[in-house]
């Protein structure tokens, strides 16, 4: 009867630690008419001078800000890998560190990234780890 309890008592914990990541299937369903907003870059806490915005409209239009620059882009979502083509944006100059990030968001856009929800945010993961936060 105490090894029963004790199973019990085991299960109970193994799912209550699978609640604790919860990390859902994306679908283009679930990005259309959906904003985002990054707030951290490898783990670290995004600290721009402008924000890094990520927009989804119908079709998987995307547009947004990569944080110095406006940008829009068709994407697709294949096995959980997002990518954006045809992908146009306007040309200011910011300063260095706001280009830096720039580059290497719109580059792993472009390149393909995976794509995954964790426990209501957004995350981008390639050479870098975007992890965007929904906003209205």
């Amino acid at each position: 009867m105490k090894s029963i309890v004790v199973f019990a008592v085991f299960v109970a914990f193994l799912f209550g630690l699978s609640g604790c990541s919860s990390t859902q299937v994306i679908s283009e369903n679930s990005l259309k008419h959906t904003s985002w907003q990054l707030i951290s870059l490898n783990g670290k806490k995004a600290q721009f001078s402008a924000p890094v915005s990520l927009k989804f409209i119908e079709a998987l239009q995307v547009s947004g800000s990569s944080g110095c620059n406006r940008y829009f882009g068709s994407a697709s979502l294949q096995e959980n890998t997002l990518q954006v083509g045809n992908l146009g944006m306007t040309r200011k100059l910011c300063d260095e560190a706001s280009n830096a990030v720039e580059q290497q968001f719109l580059a792993l856009l472009q390149s393909g990234v995976k794509a995954t929800f964790i426990e209501g945010k957004l995350q981008l993961s390639g050479e870098q780890t975007f992890l965007f936060k929904a906003v209205k």
